[in-house]
């Protein structure tokens, strides 16, 4: 659940959509994201940025930076890991 509401997170943000009602909601959690994408290393936010900014698949991904799909997959997925751990970091520290 927390990985498809991450994923649904990373996708509003490349799109910049945000709903009506839910937007004091949504704000806080886009700007957790961005604090979370801004502490990402270089290369592990171009992977997200161009699967889920410009929307390349893995096969695509992997033949600009040479790494096969199943690597630029694993990759992605540690790095959503990643992500998901620091906003629900950030966010229970906002709660204290």
């Amino acid at each position: 659940e927390t990985m498809r509401r991450l994923t649904e997170h990373i996708r509003m943000l490349s799109e910049s959509r945000l709903d009506v009602e839910t937007v004091e909601s949504r704000v806080d959690k886009v700007r957790q994201l961005r604090q979370c994408m801004e502490r990402l290393p270089e290369r592990a936010r171009h992977l997200i940025e161009a699967y889920y900014f410009y929307d390349n698949s893995p096969e695509v991904i992997g033949v600009q930076n040479e790494m096969k799909p199943d690597t630029v997959r694993r990759n992605l997925s540690r790095i959503r890991m990643n992500l998901r751990d620091c906003v629900e970091s950030v966010q229970s520290s906002e709660c204290d």
